[in-house]
């Protein structure tokens, strides 16, 4: 679908400020300038139709749904880097065999992918020993995108997300749908049979849904409103129920929490950040994942909120860190050690983490290089990372060609963690 907005433009009378784009006047203009961060955001913008260079005239921006293309590299036993006829290993990235030119979101689980396109249309390859792709027709595994259908066809989905062995999606009309390994009850069920296609979670049917994040072994749902359920393994509290239960086959309500933003979840603990600015965590603490302080108890069984005076942009968790994104770039890394490791970072948009790895990466707006504790994998300034997942030995990003006017290019750089994590 595609959309205009037209913008007329007069000679200026004043100097332009160093925001603008262009010298504007006032009182011609019909609506104000677009800001480098806002242009920066539009998916595919034309040429400008420029009549006078004092006097530059917009007739038309056209935005466009970008064409996209998913790459991958890594460990690749299961097919997980979804090439097919490829070797077991792949130190380079290279395109996914799939016609992925609406993809928008990728999701890695420990040996397997699940991608989403703009129709709403759900994709899954790697490993497949316990039907976390979602097909039937497959014992074992699958080299390249498939598909899913099954009770997805006449859904539109929303979002994805991969758990260890299992997979979790939401509809644009709040349905949660899981399938895949369910031994500890993660798929909300009420028992601890796998699913081996896509199966609606019964037990949410009065609410609506907007994401959810997966875990190890558990599920965190979040409601329209900003409410969490959580169901799955407990023995951390990762659930946030207030006990060290074994496992909790059905959703339940996570108490004395609302208004959240964004829930990531680690291999066995949570991280929330609130609609406030306000971040909670809870679950396994071994690794002062959790951000408490050094005097911090092992485990915390009710979401726990931080004290931190910054203003958090972003939030991620890997299979035993927390990691915050501040302003100005700061990028503050929680565990393995009793104290934060600070990153100095300038500019990043965006960072991506995985329960199944310590691994984690950062998408930037700059042609900087930052290099978190060992090897870029990965660096393309010219493209732009849409979408991104790590597995246990591999990695997927859905990326397309930078869309930006010429004038405000930006730069884009990829950063990966250790080969050895990595497994290749």
């Amino acid at each position: 679908m595609s959309r205009s907005l037209s913008l007329t433009l007069g000679s200026p009378k004043k100097p332009t400020s160093p925001r603008s784009l262009f010298p504007i006047s006032p009182r011609k203009a019909s609506l104000p300038p677009p800001s480098p961060s806002r242009l920066m955001a539009l998916p595919t913008i034309k040429p400008l139709v420029i009549t006078d260079r004092r006097t530059p005239v917009v007739e038309t921006i056209h935005t466009e749904f970008p064409s996209t293309e998913i790459v991958s590299c890594g460990a690749n036993e299961h097919g997980q880097c979804g090439q097919s006829g490829a070797s077991r290993s792949s130190l380079s990235m290279s395109k996914v065999t799939l016609d992925s030119r609406q993809i928008i979101q990728v999701s890695c689980g420990a040996n397997h992918c699940i991608a989403l396109n703009r129709e709403g249309n759900v994709f899954s390859w790697g490993a497949n020993d316990h039907y976390q792709l979602g097909l039937t027709d497959y014992d074992t595994s699958v080299d390249q995108p498939l598909s899913v259908q099954y009770n997805l066809r006449k859904e539109t989905i929303t979002k994805v997300c991969a758990g260890s062995n299992f997979s979790a999606a939401i509809s644009d009309s709040g349905k949660a749908f899981t399938w895949g390994l369910n031994h500890r009850g993660q798929l909300g069920h009420g028992d601890d049979d796998g699913r081996d296609v896509p199966e609606r979670v019964r037990e949410l049917c009065s609410e609506k849904l907007s994401s959810v994040a997966c875990g190890d072994a558990f599920i965190i749902f979040v409601t329209s409103s900003g409410s969490l359920y959580s169901c799955g393994e407990n023995l951390n509290g990762e659930l946030g129920l207030g006990a060290f239960d074994e496992c909790k086959y059905s959703p339940e309500p996570v108490p004395e929490l609302v208004y959240v933003k964004k829930v990531c979840a680690g291999a066995k603990h949570c991280i929330a950040i609130t609609k406030v600015n306000s971040v909670y965590a809870w679950g396994d603490n071994s690794n002062h994942q959790l951000a408490l302080g050094p005097e911090a108890y092992q485990q915390y069984r009710v979401p726990t909120k931080l004290k931190f005076n910054q203003k958090i942009k972003d939030i991620g968790a890997t299979k035993s860190k927390s990691i915050l994104l501040c302003e100005y770039g700061i990028v503050y890394v929680y565990g393995g050690q009793t104290l934060p490791v600070q990153c100095n970072l300038s500019k990043i948009l965006n960072i991506y983490c995985s329960p199944c790895t310590d691994a984690w990466l950062s998408v930037h707006v700059s042609g900087s290089s930052t290099v978190h504790n060992s090897t870029v994998l990965y660096k393309s300034p010219n493209d732009r990372i849409l979408s991104a997942g790590l597995g246990e030995g591999h990695i997927a990003m859905v990326i397309t060609k930078d869309p930006v006017i010429k004038v405000i290019k930006a730069f884009y750089d990829i950063h990966i963690i250790t080969r050895t994590q990595l497994r290749i």
